[in-house]
């Protein structure tokens, strides 16, 4: 959780600045799923991260990513370990 930076926080919670998120958004930049198998392949170890009880992050978006993955003969997760973790 330290390492995360996911302490509790007990203020609460604010929706996003949509000129923030615009201001980040590149329309023509390349789909992850076409640069994570590249990386991952590279040997480096890869987190998608998404809240359980989050509405606005789109965690089904990512599972979907995740299972249409191919990366070193594998499909999906393949042989990786998925790893649940409950902060709070």
């Amino acid at each position: 959780m330290q390492a995360l930076h996911a302490g509790k926080k007990e203020t609460a919670w604010v929706e996003c600045n949509n000129q923030v998120s615009t201001s980040l958004e590149l329309r023509k930049s390349p789909a992850s799923i076409g640069l994570i198998p590249g990386i991952i392949e590279k040997g480096v170890k890869v987190m998608l991260f998404a809240g359980d009880e989050d509405l606005i992050c789109n965690y089904k978006g990512i599972e979907r990513t995740i299972a249409r993955l191919d990366w070193g003969g594998e499909q999906g997760l393949g042989v990786s370990e998925v790893v649940s973790i409950l902060i709070g």
